[in-house]
């Protein structure tokens, strides 16, 4: 991981809890700035229905078909160029946190976290991925966040981007008090279909709500 304190870079930091959607948030992102659609899908971090990437980035993922245990095991950068704005981004993608082996793991994951954004020279924004479906975050989130707000300066946490995956804005369980951030709070509504699902199946579903308008 090199140290980039370049200012015209935009980096922002990805968390979130194992399962929240955190890498496919990390595909939605890699299809919006190399232009992939539908039929020519995008793929930085492989998953149970996309198993083959088609972009080439660092990247360490365990058992892509379990979605109760942590894909990434250590923090990973993905350069973006935007060709609408000439800026360049970062997002450090980073272990999921909840993991299923336990408090210990999860102490680890943070201290990878912290140890990452200190090299990457700092970063400009938090993004939060959240399942949108659940109601509110866990009592184990909830102590993350108090843990980034002690560790990153308050310009940071003063405005977070929270995606809520699996849900449509009408759809969306989750209650964004329960966050407890005092600053800026910008939502993000995603669905998870194009990777979540059988892509044949997918298309399948489009096509019938289509004929049937």
């Amino acid at each position: 991981m090199v140290k980039l304190n370049d200012a015209s870079i935009a980096k922002a930091l990805v968390i979130g809890e194992t399962g929240s959607g955190k890498s496919t948030f990390i595909n939605y992102l890699t299809n919006y700035f190399r232009h992939g659609s539908l039929n020519n899908v995008k793929v930085a971090i492989p998953s149970k229905y996309r198993p083959h990437i088609t972009e080439h980035f660092a990247h360490n993922e365990n058992n892509v078909s379990d979605t109760t245990q942590s894909k990434t095991d250590s923090c990973n950068q993905y350069m973006f160029n935007d060709d609408r704005t000439n800026r360049q981004y970062i997002f450090l993608d980073t272990p999921g946190l909840s993991d299923t082996r336990g408090a210990k793991q999860d102490d680890e994951n943070m201290t990878k976290i912290i140890d990452s954004v200190e090299t990457l020279g700092g970063i400009a924004a938090v993004i939060i991925v959240v399942n949108g479906t659940n109601p509110r975050l866990t009592a184990n989130m909830q102590n993350v966040i108090a843990r980034l707000r002690g560790n990153l300066p308050d310009v940071v946490m003063d405005s977070v981007v929270v995606v809520l995956t699996n849900a449509k804005r009408h759809e969306a369980n989750f209650d964004l008090k329960s966050l407890e951030l005092h600053g800026n709070v910008y939502p993000y509504y995603m669905q998870n279909s194009a990777f979540s699902q059988d892509a044949a199946t997918w298309d399948q579903r489009a096509m019938e709500v289509g004929l049937h308008k």
